[in-house]
């Protein structure tokens, strides 16, 4: 995890980007919708330097699904299944 002036700071590593978004999700309940609001608040208490781009990728790497026109969120997932993080790891790697 990188730290800058006390602020957690995502890894450019995709595989190393899920210790934190693992973290960050954890704060959230499945079951329950989000507004973007309460969604960003509880990310800036994590002490990201990004809330933005944190709610950013917990979207994109399914921890989370989003509703674009109501700007709603849920959990998804709370962790990656093996099989996730594999792809991750072999993205952009020739076999």
């Amino acid at each position: 995890m990188y730290l800058y002036s006390s602020m957690h700071r995502l890894p450019s590593d995709d595989v190393e980007k899920q210790e934190i978004l693992e973290k960050v999700i954890s704060l959230f309940e499945e079951g329950k919708e989000y507004t973007e609001e309460e969604v960003y608040k509880k990310i800036k208490d994590f002490k990201v330097e990004d809330y933005v781009l944190v709610a950013r990728e917990l979207v994109n790497f399914g921890y989370f699904g989003k509703d674009s026109y109501k700007s709603i969120f849920w959990v998804k997932k709370n962790k990656l299944s093996e099989e996730e993080l594999e792809t991750i790891r072999n993205f952009g790697k020739e076999e």
